[in-house]
């Protein structure tokens, strides 16, 4: 005896798409992974810090003075950014000297908080602002206004070297200076 067996199967009708949707999401996981490993990369990586200003080049001191200061179009010259430099570190003194007047003395273990100017004209107006106007401390307070109203004032006109005929008035200048050896020789030999 024979015995008949048959087994019946259903087409698959979502063949394609479930590879498509498994291509799509194998492409998807290797650019996830390829992102975490950029990532990595880039978060491992030290970039040096760019060193501190050198206050002390004259090109930068004028550049720093003139843009945190441009509001007021004042100019940097030597004279004004070291003067500037002396009332900040005498109205700081002044300042820590009424907010501490117990370290006054030189109180021993504590560290002294260095006051760092900002090269703005508006700290030094605002630490003028907040010492106290009582009778004791106000000609002080009044004198380091003056001096930087001055100041200000200094600063505020243009230097001969920043006038747009300082080149022509040098070039002037320079090619008279060449031609005194030559007018002194003809002077000469005329004598």
């Amino acid at each position: 005896a024979y015995a008949l067996h048959g087994t019946c199967v259903e087409a698959d009708n979502y063949t394609v798409p479930r590879r498509e949707f498994c291509k799509k999401m194998r492409d998807l996981q290797i650019l996830h992974q390829a992102r975490e490993l950029v990532y990595d990369v880039v978060a491992d990586v030290r970039t040096p810090r760019s060193p501190p200003l050198d206050i002390t080049d004259l090109g930068i001191q004028e550049h720093v003075f003139e843009d945190r200061n441009k509001a007021r179009r004042v100019y940097w010259t030597e004279y004004v950014f070291t003067e500037m430099q002396v009332l900040a570190d005498k109205i700081a003194a002044t300042v820590q000297a009424v907010n501490n007047p117990e370290q006054e003395g030189g109180a021993q273990g504590q560290e002294e908080e260095t006051f760092q100017w900002d090269y703005s004209i508006a700290q030094l107006e605002e630490m003028i602002a907040s010492i106290p106007p009582n009778e004791l401390l106000l000609p002080l307070r009044k004198s380091f206004d003056v001096e930087l109203r001055k100041l200000v004032r200094t600063a505020q006109q243009r230097p001969l070297d920043k006038s747009p005929l300082y080149p022509i008035a040098f070039e002037i200048v320079s090619e008279l200076v060449a031609r005194v050896p030559a007018v002194i020789n003809s002077v000469r030999e005329r004598l």
